[in-house]
This record gives C-alpha cells, structure tokens and sequence, in this order.
C-alpha cells in the first residue's frame, strides 16, 4: 500500500556548493553568482524536484583581503570558506595562523575580553571558554586534529550512496516518523540539486512519500502551519501572557 506523500523537502543554496572548491568543478558557474540568472535557474530545477522552498545562504559580513584586516569596500569577488584553522581562532578570539590544521589545539585560553577578531560578525559561541573545554575534552577523548575537531562539531548529518540508497534513508525516516522534512545542503551546485532532482526525486515518488506535482495554497498550508496570525493577534497574545505573568507573581507575594 503506498505511503502517505508526507516529505516536504528545501534546500539551502550558497554560491557554487557549500563545499569550499565546488568553484572548481566543471559544471560550476563561479561567473554567475552575483547574476539574477544563476539563482532563477536553480528555483526553477527546485521547481523540478518539487521541493517546498528554497533558502540562499547569504549573510551581511564585512570583507577584507587581508587576513584580520578591515572592510576593503568590495563586492566583487567571491570569498571562500573559513578552514578549520580560522573556526578556530573565532573561539580563540586570536590569530591561530602558526597552528598546523593537522596538529591539536591550543593549550592557551580563548581570549574573550581582546577585540574581536571577526569584525562585523556576531560571535557564534556564546561562552567562549566552555567551548574551548568541551572541545578539548573532545578532541582528547577521540584523538582529534583541528581539522578533524571542527570537521566533528560543524558536521551534518550525511546520506550517501546510490539514488536509490539515498531515497531509501529519506523514506525510513519518514516511515518510522523521524521527521517530515529535510533540507538538503549540496556540496556542489548546481550539479548536487540536478542530480537529486532528476534521479532521487522519482524514486521518492515511486514510495509514495513524495508528492507529484504541487498542490493549490500557500506554502504554509503545504507545510500544515495553518492560517498566518495577523501582528495584531501577536500582541494580543504577548500581553494576555505578561498579564497572567504578573496575576502569578501576585499570588506568590500574597
């Protein structure tokens, strides 16, 4: 008996692949990045796949062309991804270039207090000092490199194998009520989104837990989030909890 076609699917775009050399491949469209084009062409193979909704992983950063340096004022160019090195030195709040990738971490204390070296950008760890110990006790408990430490911590969760392989994990965890969704992160774009599209898709589909073609209404419909509050809901809400926030703290001083 065919399953329920319950799977909504997104996926996350950032230039050409989220990984760091996906410029490099043959398919890659490094000239394009900053064309209306390129990004209207990978909706359209989104379309194709039926997936919910895509997201482009922008983010507002200052640039420099030196290391550590200020804004430069370009837009013109395409900035790789942090290496482990640097992931680590955002923890640090220090310049860890003298680090070897493959070597440990530091022994020395993040630096908190110092100025940020990542200007412009809100710090991604809030407590800075019990990363650095998490990490280590980590990193010590399983041998681990930089590289291999922030491979370890930044890593998400992979399928790999043939399309039917890949179409056969999405459709267990769907089964077995795991999840309803997934966002797919390729390494390589647009080669990773065409590929799933045209030979994972029709698999999913043929297990029933894939849709074939969208369905009239609103996305947040499609996902079953159900009608949109108005702001003015919002605020009632807000304030119908700060009252009975308040009515609580009176019975308790009574």
């Amino acid at each position: 008996m065919a399953e329920a076609a319950g799977l909504h699917l997104a996926a996350a775009l950032d230039g050409a692949g989220w990984h760091p050399a996906g410029w490099r491949e043959p398919g890659a469209r490094p000239g394009d990045l900053f064309t209306p084009g390129y990004w209207a062409d990978l909706a359209r193979e989104a379309e194709r796949g039926l997936l919910d909704f895509i997201t482009i992983e922008d983010a507002l950063g200052l640039q420099a062309a030196s290391r550590y340096g200020g804004p430069d004022g370009r837009a013109d160019q395409v900035r790789g991804r942090l290496d482990a090195v640097l992931i680590a030195a955002q923890v640090w709040n220090t310049d860890l270039s003298g680090y070897d990738a493959e070597g440990p971490l530091p022994e020395t204390d993040p630096e908190p207090a110092a100025p940020s070296i990542i200007q412009g950008r809100a710090r991604q760890h809030a407590d800075p000092l019990d990363t650095a110990r998490q990490w280590r006790a980590l990193a010590e408990e399983k041998k681990l490199s930089i590289r291999e430490l922030i491979i370890e911590v930044t890593g998400r969760q992979s399928f790999i194998g043939t399309p039917s392989a890949v179409a056969g994990q999405l459709s267990r965890f769907v089964q077995q009520d795991a999840c309803d969704g997934f966002i797919l992160v390729p390494h390589l774009i647009p080669a990773g989104l065409d590929e799933f599209a045209a030979k994972v898709v029709p698999l999913l589909q043929e297990r029933g837990v894939l849709r074939t073609e969208y369905r009239t209404g609103t996305l947040r419909e499609r996902l079953g989030l159900g009608p949109a509050r108005p702001a003015a809901a919002w605020a009632a809400a807000a304030l119908a909890a700060q009252g009975s926030g308040s009515a609580r703290e009176e019975c308790v001083h009574a």
